[in-house]
Order: structure tokens, then sequence, then C-alpha cells
């Protein structure tokens, strides 16, 4: 009975960004939420365009956070969304899905030029200054993984014109700690030199914290303690004998 009831006071639930809980203030490119659900932890989101127009996230009837640019250009590396998630203290299982992943339809003679395309590159996370990469699980059928374009990082591209479809969205976890993680949402080396504006949704953002709350540490000192006294009290008969 003390080992079952120990397990199941082992057991941590996930901590949860909401947002259909939260807000975000309009017109603000960066905010802070304090004390997500309780965990003590605060949450810091910042993003930063390049290469185009750009109206702050706005929230998609609480269920997701939608960053919507407006390209000016498609040349070079110019036009992309930098978006960096910090957390107040190391976290783990961190886990978010991106979705909307599309592409626009063709344009002009080119049979793979698009009117825009979407993608999410240089995703990656730190605890301190050890780099600490996702793996990617949940990829809708309609997202091209593209793992040769840029040698050393993972691409994921919309690939067909679509409306807010499970078909293009995908999962990103970061099952090790971390205390940041960014990614770059940028217009894709398919698209015309002048992309539409465009839009992808960020899911909640669920994680652990990495490090056990002090009234777990004492509640395992104690459980420990009680199981080596149940153990001591089982030997003393044999001794006995």
């Amino acid at each position: 009975m003390l080992l079952a009831f120990s397990v199941g006071a082992n057991a941590v639930s996930a901590v949860v960004l909401d947002w259909s809980q939260v807000t975000w203030n309009t017109g603000s490119p960066s905010q802070t939420f304090s004390d997500v659900q309780g965990s003590g932890i605060d949450i810091s989101i910042s993003t930063a365009i390049s290469g185009g127009n750009y109206y702050s996230p706005i929230q998609d009837n609480g269920e997701t956070l939608v960053l919507f640019p407006d390209w000016s250009s498609n040349y070079g590396n110019w036009s992309y969304i930098d978006v960096t998630i910090r957390f107040t203290r190391t976290v783990a299982n961190v886990s978010f899905s991106f979705e909307d992943m599309d592409r626009g339809d063709r344009t002009g003679s080119r049979p793979t030029r698009y009117a825009w395309e979407d993608v999410i590159e240089q995703a990656y996370g730190w605890n301190d200054t050890a780099l600490v990469t996702p793996t990617a699980t949940n990829i809708g059928s309609d997202v091209l993984v593209d793992t040769t374009s840029r040698p050393g990082d993972v691409l994921y591209r919309g690939n067909t014109n679509l409306n807010w479809s499970p078909d293009g969205s995908f999962t990103l976890n970061w099952e090790q700690p971390v205390d940041t993680i960014a990614f770059r949402y940028s217009s894709g080396s398919r698209a015309q030199s002048n992309p539409v504006g465009q839009v992808i949704g960020i899911s909640n953002i669920s994680f652990h914290s990495a490090v056990p709350e002090a009234g777990t540490i004492w509640f395992g000192a104690l459980l420990l303690a009680a199981l080596a006294l149940r153990s001591i009290s089982s030997l003393s008969p044999v001794r006995k004998t």
C-alpha cells in the first residue's frame, strides 16, 4: 500500500500555458506570463521581424497564438520572424504544435514558385549554454520535412494550400531540460519575390518543472525513512530465531 501510494504521489501533471486562459496585449511584440498555472514559473515570449510588415501576435478564439506577417521581399534570408521563449527556471518535456503550415498556389511560369511558403527553421533549445535539439511528432501529411537544404538544420515546409487543416500541423518536443527555446518562422525559398500575407498558429505550451518542489523532496525523504523502518522491523524476528 505504501509503495503504491508513493508512485501516485510522485506523478506530476504537466503545466500548460493555455491561450484560452491568458491575454496577449494587443499591439505588443513581446509579453511575460507570470506564475503559469500556479507553477511559480514565468514564461516570456518575444518576437522580432525582419523584411516585412508585422502585426503583433493575436489569439485565435483563445486556442492558438497567431503570427501573421506580410513579407516585403523574398531575397536572401531577409524575411522571417524570430520567436524566443524563456522560462524563469529550467523545465523539461516542453511541447507545442505549429498549425496552418501551408503554401500558396503556383504563380508565374515556374512550376515550383508559390504565392507564399510557410517554413519553420532553426528550432533549438538551450540549458544554459548546452544546445538541446527537439524531436518532431504528429507530422501532418502536408508538411514537408526538409533535412538537406541546410546542413545541421531541419526545415518544416507547408506543402499544400490548406486552411487550418490538421494535415498542415506538427509538434515539437524538448524532452531534455531547457531554459530557453527559439525558432524562426520564415518565407520559404519556393515563394515568389514578394510573398503575400500569411499566418501560422502556435498551440498551448506544456512543460514540466525540471527541479522537484521542496514539498516533493521532503515527502520522498519521509517515504524512504518509512520504508527503511519497515524493512528493519521485518528482519528482527529472523535475527531472534
